[in-house]
């Protein structure tokens, strides 16, 4: 989940989000967004109750875009496996 929070509210919005046992990963960044979290959850229904019940009750929070995961993750050099040798060009980020 990519999160824009309110001015000054960065650090509010992290500590109260560390809290939510789906959250399994949180960085704040710079850029369009100020912070970006990992959410593990079962399925699709259990997504709507985290937004319900516990994401939506954060204050400070003024936007946010959700990217759901299609597979299951993967290191950089498992990936480099699969994809085969056409995978060592370089990643540019």
């Amino acid at each position: 989940m990519l999160i824009s929070v309110n001015h000054g509210k960065v650090k509010l919005v992290s500590r109260a989000l560390l809290k939510l046992e789906e959250v399994i990963d949180l960085s704040e960044v710079y850029g369009r967004y100020d912070i970006v979290i990992k959410v593990q959850v079962e399925d699709d229904e259990a997504l709507k109750k985290f937004y319900q019940n516990k994401f939506n009750l954060i204050g400070g929070i003024a936007t946010v875009e959700t990217l759901i995961a299609l597979s299951d993750d993967h290191s950089h050099e498992e990936k480099e496996e699969e994809l085969g040798e056409e995978s060592n060009e370089e990643y540019l980020i």
